[in-house]
């Protein structure tokens, strides 16, 4: 029988624990470092959507813009050269917002950019 008393067996219990221990260190950290790097992955997709919310936000007053200089036209080679700027915005805001929509993971906020898609058609 094994007796519990001796110095050997409770130095051995001692190591035995420390190694569980160390074990499970390892394991908290693996599963932290991967909570961790979602979350900075969502950070950054949330980011993203922000940085070309706010490009397209931009492309949307550009088109508002070229649509007060086209009405403001004095002649038919202003008419075509502010055109071809509200072309541009139109097609910067268009870029931006697919971008934008392809990132957005929640429906509600798919819907709202999809809304101002269609706003953003009918201004061209």
């Amino acid at each position: 029988m094994i007796k519990l008393n001796r110095i050997g067996n409770k130095l051995g219990l001692a190591g035995l624990f420390g190694i569980l221990l160390s074990g499970g260190m390892v394991v908290n950290q693996m599963v932290s470092e991967s909570a961790i790097n979602s979350a900075n992955h969502r950070a950054e997709d949330q980011q993203v959507i922000a940085d070309h919310s706010l490009q397209s936000n931009l492309g949307l007053r550009r088109m508002q813009l070229a649509v007060r200089d086209i009405r403001l036209s004095r002649n038919p080679s202003d008419v075509e050269k502010n055109s071809g700027g509200l072309g541009e915005a139109y097609a910067v805001t268009t870029k931006e917002l697919d971008v934008a929509i392809g990132k957005v993971l929640r429906p509600e906020n798919k819907e709202r950019l999809q809304k101002v898609r269609s706003l953003e058609s009918r201004i061209r």
